[in-house]
């Protein structure tokens, strides 16, 4: 039995120390007795934005993890109690907060409690009020179509004054005939 637990140990600070050189942001969620088909589903809401991983793992395996790259100042305050962990790429933050948000808000099960940053060049800890602000921004893919859609309103316009001009005049034209013969 004390073999398992030291094998579960060491590979819950394994999965952890992967997840840190993998992914750039940490959220960490208060686990409100989730059922494992309702894990299941944040899981698959956190893969299908392509962004990262999401697991339950032991406060005290977590706080060894994060000490070790030096992160565990910025989530120090968060890890009490039953969490819940969700590793993000940088660039999937904003959809993986929306998701996150929108699941908490189904289920009841999660609470957003913050998390943290952790590019090479910064470090910087999250509150739940800060993630939930990200969670209303646009993702990336939202504000490169308003982007588009800016860049071509210009050119559509011209477009249709230009084949206006031509509608007016056979317009003028058909009205013009039509009068003539009657």
């Amino acid at each position: 039995m004390e073999k398992n637990r030291k094998i579960k140990k060491i590979e819950g600070l394994q999965k952890i120390t992967k997840c840190i050189s993998q992914y750039q942001a940490i959220f960490v969620l208060k686990n409100n007795n989730i059922k494992p088909t309702e894990m299941w589903d944040l899981k698959c809401r956190i893969r299908n934005n392509n962004a990262g991983e999401c697991f339950i793992e032991k406060n005290t395996i977590m706080k060894i993890g994060v000490k070790n790259h030096g992160i565990y100042d910025y989530i120090d305050g968060l890890l009490n109690g039953p969490n819940i962990f969700v590793f993000i790429t940088e660039n999937q933050i904003t959809d993986v907060a929306k998701s996150i948000c929108e699941f908490s808000k189904e289920t009841s099960k999660v609470e957003l409690l913050g998390g943290c940053l952790f590019t090479e060049n910064k470090k910087q800890s999250f509150s739940k009020l800060d993630i939930e602000k990200i969670s209303k921004l646009p993702s990336k893919n939202e504000i490169r179509a308003q982007i588009l859609g800016v860049i071509q309103a210009p050119q559509l316009k011209l477009i249709s004054v230009m084949r206006a001009s031509k509608r007016d005049i056979i317009c003028v034209i058909n009205n013009f005939l039509i009068k003539r013969n009657t």
